[in-house]
């Protein structure tokens, strides 16, 4: 009789695990200038400078184009993800004198019926010139000083919360005189967040499994 209720038990479940939505993508983790025309404001990355040249607006400009700041050795713009600037004026020079520090900040929610202890993404980004990432005001990530010629990736699986989360780009601009652009580009490559029941339920199928396997012996 207790093989046969052992049993039952471990068929349940698997079986609820089986229906079960383990995880989901985070909403909200969108790439910078996806979606967005050429010299379009992108709406999703809220601008801030910190110290430097004062901007106009509170947004920056997708640049998607030929020129500035989208050209080599800029990490060329496509369809995924495009850089990101305080102007859409292509002849803008910044921080002449000191260096120039800008946060681009993303807002997402991680709903109550998901698990923020067990989330995680990955991502990648690429400056002009270095700088940090912060999740929820909480320092991440120092860029590697490569700048805007190629891809710096890191991965998050700790300090999320429920409910909105805010993941901040500073971004320094060093003083270099004259045709001196600044900008920021980030891809989000993987991401997960499990529904809070999820792991209680695997372990509850995992001991069945594993009573069933002792008592068969």
């Amino acid at each position: 009789m207790l093989k046969k209720i052992v049993l039952t038990l471990s068929a349940v479940a698997v079986s609820s695990l089986s229906g079960l939505a383990f995880a989901v993508p985070i909403a909200g983790l969108v790439n910078t200038g996806a979606g967005f025309a050429n010299n379009a404001l992108d709406t999703n990355y809220a601008l801030t400078v910190t110290s430097g040249t004062t901007i106009a607006g509170s947004y920056g400009y997708v640049s998607d184009g030929i020129g500035f700041p989208d050209a080599s050795p800029w990490l060329p713009g496509n369809a995924t993800s495009e850089w990101l600037t305080p102007t859409a004026n292509e002849a803008q020079s910044f921080d002449p004198t000191s260096n120039g520090v800008y946060r681009w900040r993303l807002t997402f929610n991680i709903d109550a019926m998901y698990d923020p202890a067990t989330a995680y993404f990955v991502a990648r980004w690429s400056t002009d010139n270095n700088g940090f990432v912060f999740l929820n005001d909480h320092v991440l990530f120092q860029s590697a000083s490569s700048g805007f010629g190629s891809w710096s990736e890191f991965a998050v699986n700790s300090g999320f919360v429920t409910g909105t989360n805010t993941l901040d780009f500073y971004v320094t601009n060093l003083a270099q005189g004259p045709d001196n652009p600044t900008g920021v580009r980030v891809e989000f490559l993987d991401s997960n967040v499990p529904e809070p029941g999820t792991l209680a339920l695997l372990g509850m199928a995992m001991a069945g499994l594993g009573l069933r396997r002792r008592k068969a012996a």
